[in-house]
């Protein structure tokens, strides 16, 4: 019979860990996935989980007609430790090729460590429910 956490691999271990953060993260980013969503596009490889600390940040890879973006969908946890992260996930995006990386927050991130990093907030996000 074969060992039920053999098939477990750290990240799963990891997002367990940090689920709570994660669905409170889900909760400002206006129901575009449910935990579960995450999870499965983790595991399928359309998602990047990015643990440092106490912080979590998930990335995906967005291709675009003239240009390919990664974009920072979901973080929560400790600033500090995400600010830690940053390097790692920049020199991933490269890695992949990727001319830019996007992050869509609240307006605090604009405030944050991310504004020294040379990250800018050109435009605002406007939405409206229907």
């Amino acid at each position: 019979m074969e060992n039920a956490t053999e098939n477990i691999e750290p990240w799963m271990i990891a997002f367990a860990q940090m689920e709570n953060e994660i669905r409170q993260a889900l909760k400002h980013s206006g129901d575009t996935h449910t935990v579960e969503d995450v999870f499965i596009g983790i595991a399928q490889g359309s998602f990047q989980f990015w643990r440092k600390g106490k912080s979590v940040g998930i990335t995906e890879i967005v291709d675009y007609p003239r240009t390919r973006q990664l974009n920072i969908f979901l973080a929560a946890g400790k600033m500090e430790d995400m600010k830690n992260t940053l390097p790692e996930i920049e020199e991933y995006a490269r890695k992949q090729k990727c001319k830019s990386i996007t992050l869509l927050g609240r307006k605090g991130w604009a405030r944050s460590f991310l504004k020294d990093e040379g990250y800018a907030a050109p435009a605002q996000l406007l939405v409206k429910d229907l």
